[in-house]
């Protein structure tokens, strides 16, 4: 009986293992490394891929000395254009509120906030956010953006809340060499 009792205690211990890593893989954000020079811009991406169907989210982004966000276009969900940060991702439905908030003086901490009035769940995968970044010469070899407090929610088809909260993610920064080349011009008179 206690031989029993032990291997049914160590099979609930490595479900609950087994259980944990499985959920914890049940969603996936990436970044690619960045490389972007000295008075030039580059775009990064926050992709996005889950089990689980989500509605919510919010993410904070920090940029390290050196960078600086570029403001984008966008349009909001009647079409009219507004400046953003940050870029809606294609895991967004169009109905999905946007909400940016500057977290510091320093313009270098962001918070994002989308959410639905309905609980419409975002698509499992595609990205969440696009961001554009200028680089100066304050920029470290070796810096890093980092995409913090990721925190998923929504409803299950029970109506039950269900939410996640996701690892940090960094995305290395590396320092570019600029190219020189800011247009071309060409003579429009025929040869």
């Amino acid at each position: 009986m206690k031989i029993f009792s032990s291997i049914s205690k160590s099979l609930v211990a490595v479900a609950m293992l087994f259980g944990t890593v499985s959920a914890s893989f049940a969603q996936k954000m990436s970044v690619e490394p960045l490389t972007v020079a000295p008075g030039e811009e580059a775009t990064f991406t926050l992709d996005y891929e889950t089990e689980t169907s989500y509605s919510s989210f919010l993410i904070d982004v920090i940029l390290p000395e050196g960078l600086s966000y570029v403001e984008i276009e966008d349009f909001d969900a009647d079409g009219e254009p507004y400046k953003a940060h940050a870029k809606r991702g294609t895991a967004l439905l169009a109905s999905h509120n946007y909400i940016e908030l500057m977290k510091d003086e320093s313009q270098k901490h962001i918070r994002i906030m989308v959410d639905h009035g309905t609980l419409k769940n975002m698509k499992n995968s595609g990205s969440l956010l696009e961001f554009k970044v200028l680089a100066d010469e304050n920029l470290a070899d070796n810096s890093e953006i980092v995409i913090t407090n990721i925190q998923l929610s929504g409803v299950d088809e029970n109506m039950h809340q269900i939410d996640a909260q996701l690892s940090d993610v960094v995305v290395p920064v590396t320092k570019g060499t600029p190219t020189g080349i800011n247009g071309i011009e060409a003579n429009s008179e025929k040869a």
